[in-house]
Protein backbone atom coordinates (compact mmCIF):
# COMPACT_ATOMS: atom_id res chain seq x y z
CA UNK A 1 0.00 0.00 0.00
CA UNK A 2 1.65 3.27 -0.96
CA UNK A 3 -0.39 6.38 0.15
CA UNK A 4 -0.53 9.58 -2.67
CA UNK A 5 -2.40 12.17 -0.51
CA UNK A 6 -3.38 12.86 2.77
CA UNK A 7 -6.89 15.55 3.55
CA UNK A 8 -7.74 16.77 7.06
CA UNK A 9 -10.10 19.04 8.26
CA UNK A 10 -11.55 20.00 11.54
CA UNK A 11 -8.51 17.96 13.02
CA UNK A 12 -6.74 19.79 15.90
CA UNK A 13 -4.92 23.31 14.19
CA UNK A 14 -5.81 22.22 10.58
CA UNK A 15 -9.73 23.31 11.10
CA UNK A 16 -9.71 24.19 7.31
CA UNK A 17 -9.00 21.90 4.66
CA UNK A 18 -5.36 21.23 4.34
CA UNK A 19 -3.98 18.48 1.80
CA UNK A 20 -1.07 16.71 1.03
CA UNK A 21 0.33 15.58 -2.31
CA UNK A 22 2.81 14.35 -4.44
CA UNK A 23 3.65 11.64 -2.08
CA UNK A 24 5.65 9.24 -4.35
CA UNK A 25 7.15 5.90 -3.99
CA UNK A 26 10.06 5.26 -2.00
CA UNK A 27 10.84 7.50 1.73
CA UNK A 28 9.30 10.94 1.79
CA UNK A 29 10.53 13.46 4.71
CA UNK A 30 7.75 15.36 5.98
CA UNK A 31 9.82 18.06 7.61
CA UNK A 32 8.35 21.67 9.14
CA UNK A 33 9.00 23.29 12.21
CA UNK A 34 7.93 22.65 15.88
CA UNK A 35 4.21 23.30 16.15
CA UNK A 36 3.04 22.82 12.81
CA UNK A 37 1.15 20.04 12.81
CA UNK A 38 3.35 16.93 11.77
CA UNK A 39 2.36 14.75 14.83
CA UNK A 40 -1.15 15.93 14.12
CA UNK A 41 -0.94 14.36 10.63
CA UNK A 42 0.07 11.48 11.91
CA UNK A 43 -2.27 10.85 14.84
CA UNK A 44 -5.12 11.51 11.94
CA UNK A 45 -3.74 8.63 10.00
CA UNK A 46 -3.62 6.50 12.86
CA UNK A 47 -6.95 7.35 13.73
CA UNK A 48 -8.02 6.52 9.58
CA UNK A 49 -6.71 3.06 9.68
CA UNK A 50 -7.05 1.88 13.07
CA UNK A 51 -10.27 3.79 14.85
CA UNK A 52 -13.36 2.81 14.44
CA UNK A 53 -15.54 5.52 12.86
CA UNK A 54 -18.41 5.21 15.64
CA UNK A 55 -15.40 5.85 18.29
CA UNK A 56 -15.16 9.06 20.27
CA UNK A 57 -12.30 7.62 22.86
CA UNK A 58 -9.72 9.74 24.06
CA UNK A 59 -7.25 9.76 21.18
CA UNK A 60 -10.36 10.63 18.63
CA UNK A 61 -11.51 13.75 20.75
CA UNK A 62 -7.71 14.86 20.87
CA UNK A 63 -8.21 15.01 17.31
CA UNK A 64 -10.77 17.68 17.46
CA UNK A 65 -10.07 21.32 17.01
CA UNK A 66 -10.63 23.77 19.96
CA UNK A 67 -12.77 25.66 17.91
CA UNK A 68 -15.15 22.57 17.15
CA UNK A 69 -15.93 20.60 14.44
CA UNK A 70 -15.44 17.01 13.65
CA UNK A 71 -12.68 15.69 12.80
CA UNK A 72 -12.15 14.30 9.03
CA UNK A 73 -9.56 12.43 7.50
CA UNK A 74 -8.87 11.06 3.69
CA UNK A 75 -6.38 9.33 1.84
CA UNK A 76 -5.88 8.64 -1.91
CA UNK A 77 -3.44 5.56 -2.15
CA UNK A 78 -2.80 2.65 -4.25
CA UNK A 79 -2.60 -1.14 -3.68
CA UNK A 80 -2.08 -3.98 -5.86
CA UNK A 81 -2.00 -1.44 -8.74
CA UNK A 82 -5.53 -0.27 -8.05
CA UNK A 83 -6.11 2.99 -6.83
CA UNK A 84 -8.46 4.21 -3.98
CA UNK A 85 -9.88 6.56 -1.71
CA UNK A 86 -10.57 6.36 2.39
CA UNK A 87 -12.43 8.45 4.23
CA UNK A 88 -13.45 8.98 7.61
CA UNK A 89 -14.93 11.50 9.48
CA UNK A 90 -15.37 10.96 13.68
CA UNK A 91 -18.49 13.08 15.34
CA UNK A 92 -19.11 13.78 19.07
CA UNK A 93 -22.86 12.26 18.66
CA UNK A 94 -22.34 8.58 19.79
CA UNK A 95 -22.00 6.02 16.46
CA UNK A 96 -22.39 8.81 13.80
CA UNK A 97 -19.35 8.14 12.18
CA UNK A 98 -18.79 7.24 8.65
CA UNK A 99 -15.81 5.46 6.98
CA UNK A 100 -16.44 4.69 3.20
CA UNK A 101 -14.31 3.44 0.89
CA UNK A 102 -14.28 4.06 -3.27
CA UNK A 103 -11.88 2.03 -5.92
CA UNK A 104 -10.98 4.01 -8.66
CA UNK A 105 -13.75 4.95 -11.06
CA UNK A 106 -15.81 5.76 -8.21
CA UNK A 107 -17.30 2.42 -6.97
CA UNK A 108 -17.90 2.60 -3.46
CA UNK A 109 -17.14 -0.58 -1.65
CA UNK A 110 -18.42 -0.88 2.02
CA UNK A 111 -16.77 -1.95 5.19
CA UNK A 112 -18.28 -4.71 7.13
CA UNK A 113 -17.39 -5.14 10.83
CA UNK A 114 -16.32 -8.78 11.77
CA UNK A 115 -17.48 -10.28 14.74
CA UNK A 116 -13.77 -9.99 15.97
CA UNK A 117 -13.84 -6.47 15.06
CA UNK A 118 -12.09 -6.48 11.41
CA UNK A 119 -13.07 -4.05 8.47
CA UNK A 120 -13.54 -6.40 5.67
CA UNK A 121 -14.54 -5.07 2.45
CA UNK A 122 -18.54 -6.85 1.86
CA UNK A 123 -17.31 -6.91 -2.00
CA UNK A 124 -14.85 -9.37 -0.83
CA UNK A 125 -15.21 -12.69 -2.07
CA UNK A 126 -14.98 -15.70 0.11
CA UNK A 127 -12.49 -18.13 0.21
CA UNK A 128 -14.24 -21.06 1.83
CA UNK A 129 -11.99 -20.70 4.73
CA UNK A 130 -13.24 -19.85 7.96
CA UNK A 131 -10.53 -17.19 8.87
CA UNK A 132 -11.41 -13.51 7.70
CA UNK A 133 -10.21 -12.92 4.12
CA UNK A 134 -9.15 -9.49 5.39
CA UNK A 135 -7.02 -9.93 8.63
CA UNK A 136 -7.02 -14.27 8.46
CA UNK A 137 -8.62 -14.11 12.07
CA UNK A 138 -11.86 -16.23 12.18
Amino acid sequence: MKLTSIRLTNVRRFVDPVEITGIGPGLNLLSAPNEQGKSTIFDALHALFFKDAKSWDKEVRALAPHAGGDPEIEVELTHQGSHFRIAKSFTKSAGKGTARIWREGGSCIRPTRRKHGCATSSRRPRTGRSACSGCGRG
